[in-house]
């Protein structure tokens, strides 16, 4: 019987290398408890509602900075601005050229061939004019002057504009190719039945045919 107990027995034998283990063991359970405890106790002094705070806003502000950053300046629409005319209140007129030419040599005829004008409209409107056109000689007789032999209509310049033409005639006849003519223009404003202005050029032949 004796014999038989002592074969049951469970004997335990702790080497030097078994017992370097459980030192090792020992110490990594100790390290995770000791992270454990100080993970509770930093987590314990952050209020919940701060802290949740704290985690929202972080992420929040980064975005919004970066969308500022990144989108264009709006640009404001320019108001047109209309350019200043000269509103002198005045018109300048100048009848710069006259050309009379012959239309028979024969029957001593001839008439308006080109009459070239400038206007300057210093007026702050529209200038509706017309130029009237007298001609005469040393021999016509007074009441001839006081008619206009062509007129010029429908001219259109608007407020502070400058205006330049030549325009070709076909009409102002007379008589006496060899004797000098005179020409003057008169200025109206149409929509005053308004004179503005005239000029006169004296001494003038013709010099070409028709």
């Amino acid at each position: 019987m004796e014999g038989k107990q002592s074969e049951s027995e469970i004997v335990i034998k702790i080497t030097p290398k078994n017992l370097e283990r459980l030192i090792y063991i020992l110490i990594i359970i100790g390290l995770l408890i000791f992270s454990v405890v100080q993970f509770n106790k930093k987590a314990g002094d952050c209020p919940e509602i701060k802290c949740n705070e704290t985690k929202a806003a972080a992420p929040v502000q980064a975005p919004v900075q970066q969308a500022a950053a990144d989108e264009e300046p709006v640009q404001e629409e320019e108001t047109p601005v209309e350019e200043k005319t000269d509103s002198s209140g005045t018109v300048e007129f100048i009848l710069t050229g006259v050309q009379l030419c012959i239309t028979n040599q024969t029957l001593d005829k001839g008439r308006f061939d080109t009459i070239s004008v400038s206007i300057k409209n210093g007026l702050d409107r529209q200038l509706n004019a017309r130029v009237d056109l007298f001609l005469w000689d040393t021999n016509d007789p007074q009441e001839l002057q006081q008619y206009p032999a062509q007129k010029i209509e429908k001219i259109k310049i608007l407020a502070g504009a400058p205006f330049t033409h030549t325009y070709e005639m076909t009409g102002g006849m007379f008589t006496e190719l060899t004797k000098e003519k005179t020409v003057k223009a008169v200025l109206y404003d149409t929509d005053l039945s308004k004179k503005l202005g005239e000029q006169t050029k004296t001494n003038i032949k013709p010099l070409v045919t028709c």
